[in-house]
């Protein structure tokens, strides 16, 4: 058996050489490498090729396992390495931030509450002919969820497309038309591709005949139509960050890669873009016993996904570290959860010994849950049941949680304090296909007075979505009540209670009931259960 495994590299320029260089093969082992150019090099690797299939009778099995090879058929419009500033990209000191050129990188920053520090040079090409722009950027310091990338096609501050990420590992394509900001590729969690903060992230745009391809650390990640640009500036831009670039290529013509190369899989893709996920605030509070279950079910094999859910729960998680004072060990966060997942957190109907039960301290530990995703009521009992993401609706009775378990178990922990805030309706209005959710409207649970349940929707309501925020409604407003905490603390005692919390989104004429009227057209209303909706929910 012989093994051909090498790579083609070719410089640009028609009349620059071409090298395949062998990886390990004793099959080319007399020979360094081949050098053609790029004329030459298609009817060279065939005759190669031929020649190899030709030795057969040398061989009892000749295997060719893999034949990799990538053709650089291009020319280098623009480059900049940052050792000078011949490109005039504009240095100096802003109202807004820097711009400086020190070491071999260029150096944005921005330091406002608002806007963002850009910088751009004009290039000139046809942009309907193929073509890459490519950059590594790495961000020095800065906040979470602001972003910072590529802009191009700009013809003004107004006029321009971005290619950008965040240092908690999401990516967005955006286009602003007009100053009007449009998602073309909305948010998209990728922390298997996307590198954190301190580390380098190369991005590459790639325009191949009618569709512009997006690359980040060489993984291909999205791909979305071409659409013409406003004028041909280029550069970069930050917001609330601190960031290096090591430099800028332009390239007209782009990469043929004859092999198919290993896609990224995705995780799920979540929009993450929203005003509540931006400058989280930080209390004093500390709750080192409580104890959180977080859970965000978006990805459903059998009923309809629910966009914004995972989103949810990576938000409240932040929301629970930072503002709430829970410690990060102490949030038991699943994304996705089945019902096994279910089973071992809150219990069975025979068996309450759940993993939340053996992580608390009974009598000392504040629990809180929180759950964004379906739930459903069962098509013959009228039970409520939460749906988990491998569930078929038509037999939740079977293949669900059921919520007076789960709220029977809650009350046997033991805890000092039990919250749930559910994110969900249990209407089977937006689970169930051609089934009138009138008919199936679930029986009400019986729950401990000693719960206190803060729940998205009442009887038979829908829970809508806030698409503008990445959220659900009620979620967004939720978090919102922290950021708006002076508006939220009616009585003004720096102390945010549940009740106060529940005030602030149910609101009819600035809250959940309000927004969800007039995006959706529906009726919306959060409800609040228990004894103790006076607890304090944080401290500033």
């Amino acid at each position: 058996m012989a093994l051909l495994d090498g790579v083609f590299k070719c410089r640009p320029g028609r009349s620059k050489p071409c090298f395949f260089i062998p990886t390990g093969t004793d099959l080319l082992s007399q020979t360094a490498f081949f050098q053609w150019t790029i004329d030459e090099v298609f009817v060279e690797f065939i005759n190669f090729m031929l020649k190899l299939l030709a030795m057969k009778t040398s061989f009892n099995t000749l295997c060719l396992t893999l034949i990799s090879f990538s053709l650089f058929a291009q020319t280098e419009l623009f480059r900049d390495d940052f050792y000078d500033n011949g490109n005039a990209w504009g240095l100096g000191v802003y109202d807004y931030g820097e711009t400086a050129i020190e070491n071999g990188k260029l150096i944005l920053s921005h330091t406002t509450e608002s806007g963002s520090n850009w910088s751009n040079v004009g290039v000139y090409f046809d942009p309907e002919e193929d073509f890459e722009i490519e950059s590594s950027q790495r961000q020095i310091t800065g906040e979470d969820n602001y972003s910072t990338g590529l802009v191009y096609g700009i013809s003004d501050s107004e006029n321009f497309y971005t290619f950008s990420v965040t240092s908690t590992q999401y990516f967005k394509l955006e286009k602003c038309v007009a100053g009007k900001y449009e998602s073309m590729i909305p948010w998209t969690y990728l922390p298997a591709v996307i590198n954190a903060e301190g580390q380098t992230n190369k991005l590459l745009l790639k325009k191949i005949g009618s569709n512009v391809k997006l690359y980040i650390n060489d993984k291909y990640v999205g791909t979305k139509a071409f659409e013409p640009f406003f004028g041909q500036k280029f550069g970069f831009w930050v917001q609330r960050n601190t960031v290096e670039y090591d430099y800028l290529v332009i390239r007209s013509g782009t990469t043929t890669v004859t092999n198919t190369v290993s896609q990224v899989k995705q995780q799920t893709t979540t929009s993450f873009y929203s005003d509540v996920d931006q400058s989280i605030p930080i209390s004093k509070s500390r709750n080192d016993d409580a104890i959180a279950v977080v859970i965000g079910n978006t990805d459903y094999v059998k009923a309809k996904k629910v966009n914004f859910a995972v989103n949810d729960s990576r938000s409240m998680k932040n929301y629970l570290m930072k503002t709430m004072g829970f410690r990060e060990g102490n949030i038991l966060h699943v994304e996705n959860a089945t019902k096994g997942d279910f089973e071992l957190l809150f219990g069975t109907k025979t068996n309450a010994h759940s993993k939340l039960a053996n992580t608390i301290r009974p009598g000392l530990s504040d629990v809180f849950v929180f759950y964004s995703g379906h739930g459903a009521p069962g098509l013959n009992d009228k039970q409520g049941y939460f749906v988990p993401v491998e569930c078929d609706p038509n037999y939740v009775e079977l293949s669900g949680y059921p919520t007076d378990v789960f709220y029977q178990n809650l009350g046997k922990l033991g805890a000092r304090s039990v919250t749930v805030v559910l994110d969900a309706c249990f209407s089977g209005a937006t689970v169930f296909e051609n089934i009138s959710p009138l008919v199936i409207k679930a029986k009400p649970e019986t729950v401990s007075a000693d719960i206190m349940v803060l729940s998205s929707s009442s009887g038979s309501e829908v829970s809508s979505w806030y698409n503008d925020q990445s959220h659900g409604m009620f979620t967004y407003f939720f978090l919102k009540a922290f950021q708006e905490r002076e508006k939220a603390d009616t009585n003004r005692d720096k102390r945010l209670t549940l009740n106060e919390i529940y005030q602030f989104v149910a609101d009819n004429n600035y809250g959940v009931p309000y927004w969800s009227r007039r995006i959706h057209g529906i009726e919306q209303h959060p409800a609040l259960s228990g004894n103790v909706t006076d607890q304090v929910m944080v401290e500033f």
